[in-house]
């Protein structure tokens, strides 16, 4: 989908997609990535701001800021570990990466989990 956004503006998503915005210019935005390219301002080139989500519900809201996200991790690697269900744990006994973004409720790198793994144990 080709989209406007007004400034210039170059976005680099947790997807690993990266994408130019110049000012008044269309781009070509992959599906993936026009709900994400919709949050920082820019609009399809149609104007039809109702065909990138019908509802207010379907935006999954992901933190963007790096110390937040850990932040999020670190608080469900606790829970993890308080409940400690066997399937929720590799078997070398480190976290699996979907049952974190599961309970996270957004998705989270494997090595945003290996990080925030590390400092749980470096403070105890």
């Amino acid at each position: 989908m080709d989209m406007i956004l007004q400034r210039n503006y170059v976005y680099a998503s947790t997807l690993g997609h990266v994408i130019r915005f110049e000012k008044g210019k269309a781009v070509n935005v992959p599906a993936i990535m026009v709900q994400e390219c919709a949050v920082i301002g820019a609009v399809p080139v149609d104007s039809k701001i109702e065909s990138i989500c019908s509802t207010e519900e379907e935006v999954l809201v992901q933190p963007v800021d790096p110390n937040t996200r850990l932040e999020a991790v670190a608080a469900v690697l606790e829970t993890m570990v308080e409940k400690n269900k066997r399937g929720d744990f590799t078997p070398s006994g480190t976290p699996k990466t979907s049952v974190v973004s599961e309970l996270a409720g957004f998705k989270v790198d494997r090595i945003e989990v290996a990080r925030a793994w590390k400092d749980r144990h470096d403070a105890e």
